[in-house]
């Protein structure tokens, strides 16, 4: 694709990097994905914005580690307004706001060690996009109590 991307005159390219791929099992990150990129994004003279894929996006959190996807215990599901649970990891679980600060830092201090004097990755934007569909917000005990706040 580098070839086809130079031929469009372009510079930088828009890059995923998600959760899971970065720390399949709690706490050992495999960043074998975010280091080929960036080689081969040097290696024909381009740079990346990479989008880190966390928790949310577009309303659902597909890009969670299995490990977390499995622990509805741990890492709480919201709730829709039916009282039904959701496949939606719930903005008011602390664990999954610490796992997720945890992979993004571990992923900036590994960014930092392979690009720090390089700049080939220009910048990071955090993918966060949390609505809930059909409704417009999280439901049940936590987010009905900061809601009437």
């Amino acid at each position: 694709h580098w070839q086809r991307l130079k031929a469009l005159h372009l510079n930088t390219v828009l890059a995923p990097v998600t959760w899971e791929a970065i720390e399949p099992e709690e706490g050992r990150f495999d960043f074998s994905s975010l280091d080929w990129l960036v080689e081969d994004a040097r290696a024909n003279d381009m740079r990346l914005v990479l989008l880190w894929f966390g928790s949310w996006k577009n309303s659902m959190s597909t890009y969670a580690p299995a490990w977390v996807k499995r622990d509805g215990r741990r890492f709480l599901r919201s709730t829709g307004r039916d009282g039904q649970p959701q496949d939606i990891l719930s903005v008011f679980g602390k664990a999954t706001r610490d796992a997720d600060a945890r992979a993004f830092a571990a992923m900036m201090k590994h960014l930092k060690a392979i690009d720090g004097g390089r700049h080939t990755v220009l910048m990071v934007q955090v993918e966060n996009e949390i609505g809930f569909l059909p409704t417009a917000r999280e439901h049940g005990p936590l987010a009905d109590a900061a809601f009437a706040q």
